[in-house]
């Protein structure tokens, strides 16, 4: 022997015979003569990989192994080996909301020989703000910036949809006067409402406008405030309800009929009888309030209505002091990811 070559390093060998390693050894050289070689056995790729999109908890990637295979390694483009030998399938906890990963499967078989498949995942962006004429609340409440009934809205990155249910505000009940047992007082109207899926853009601001509700009135004098709407930038406005009239808009027809909108359930105000003489109806209830209760008694106030929801009306004598309910102002609940 002359000279000896193995995976193409020369060695300097003087016997007439030599050992090989064949787990190590791809190809064996004498004297530039291929005398034995091994092939490497390619594995066949994985199939249905599918890395989950659009989840709440954790990016699922699974595969069919294909045959050939010895194992699967997940990698993500940027961060790296994910999970070693994950033949089966693996369930990422440690995604970022909102941000895609561009994941690979590599499958290996012998001598280290492997090909890849890649897929893309994601994980949804949670949250929810709700948003009331003086008030913001929710666990993500800095997406929302504002007071007194003017805010600004910015989606968080990621968010390109957002569930929105939104009321104008409530119409306050009449104060006003009876004398016969057909007449009566009217409660107040809800704000209109909408709730619906919209498309937003990530990181653009959008103005929402809160509704306020129609001020008490008294005297007497058959008068009512409407509320005001309630609107979000892009996405619609809720007109605010009426208010309620002697003798002609009435409400609280049905106060133990449930109302339910926006999760959920409120009632209709109570009417009252005055001395034998006629009703005063309480409030329309809202998206977020029951009505007001209505009022008769003398130095007694018809109550206020809840969030969207009508005044209950008052019935009392002309010139009386006693007042008409409010009505409720608006609001709007926006989430995403949910």
């Amino acid at each position: 022997m002359k000279e000896l070559e193995v995976n193409g390093v020369l060695l300097d060998d003087v016997a007439d015979t030599v050992q090989v390693n064949q787990n190590s050894a791809l190809n064996v050289d004498i004297n530039g003569v291929d005398v034995w070689s091994r092939i490497a056995v390619v594995p066949y790729p994985i199939v249905d990989f599918q890395a989950s999109s659009n989840l709440t908890t954790q990016i699922n990637c699974t595969w069919t192994t294909g045959s050939d295979t010895l194992s699967t390694d997940l990698y993500e483009e940027t961060l790296g080996l994910i999970q070693a030998n994950a033949l089966t399938g693996f369930a990422w906890l440690d995604a970022v909301p909102g941000v895609t990963y561009k994941l690979y499967v590599l499958a290996i078989g012998t001598e280290a020989t492997s090909v890849s498949n890649v897929d893309e995942g994601s994980l949804l962006v949670q949250g929810s703000v709700t948003v009331d004429y003086d008030a913001i609340s929710g666990p993500d409440a800095l997406t929302v910036s504002g007071s007194l009934g003017n805010f600004i809205f910015t989606p968080p990155l990621g968010v390109t949809e957002v569930t929105a249910c939104m009321c104008g505000a409530g119409g306050s009940g009449c104060a006003g006067f009876v004398i016969f047992t057909a007449e009566y007082v009217g409660g107040g109207s809800q704000g209109a409402i909408i709730s619906d899926k919209y498309p937003v853009t990530p990181l653009v601001p959008l103005a929402i406008t809160i509704g306020v509700g129609g001020a008490r009135t008294s005297g007497g004098g058959n008068l009512s405030n409407p509320g005001t709407s309630t609107s979000l930038e892009g996405i619609g406005s809720c007109a605010g309800g009426a208010g309620g009239v002697r003798n002609g808009i009435y409400q609280s027809v049905h106060p133990d009929t449930p109302f339910e909108y926006c999760g959920g359930t409120f009632y209709d105000g109570i009417a009252y009888l005055y001395i034998f003489n006629g009703l005063a109806y309480g409030g329309q209830s809202g998206a977020f309030g029951s009505g007001g209760d209505g009022q008769t008694l003398l130095n007694n106030h018809a109550n206020n209505g809840g969030i969207g929801a009508g005044g209950g009306g008052h019935a009392g004598s002309e010139g009386g002091n006693e007042q008409s309910g409010a009505g409720g102002n608006g609001r709007i609940v926006i989430s995403w990811g949910v």
